[in-house]
């Protein structure tokens, strides 16, 4: 990968309530295609989880959170 220099960006995705559902496509978008690092999804339904147990195919283990301040 080429050096640009610019800092790595960092990313919690907000899914409150849709995590699990097919409809989530933008978050799940984001987990499984995104450039950046992906180091929590927010959503309280389905907090103290991790992506690779909830969505496997997405290909990433983030933890889920319930709040922000977790």
């Amino acid at each position: 990968m080429i050096d640009t220099g610019a800092p790595e960006r960092r990313y919690a995705v907000l899914a409150e309530g849709w995590f699990a559902n097919r409809s989530a496509k933008t978050a799940h978008g984001l987990v499984r295609y995104g450039k950046d690092e992906v180091v929590a999804v927010m959503d309280s339904t389905l907090a103290g989880g991790r992506v690779a147990d909830i969505l496997p195919d997405l290909g990433r283990d983030a933890p889920i959170v319930g709040t922000l301040q977790e």
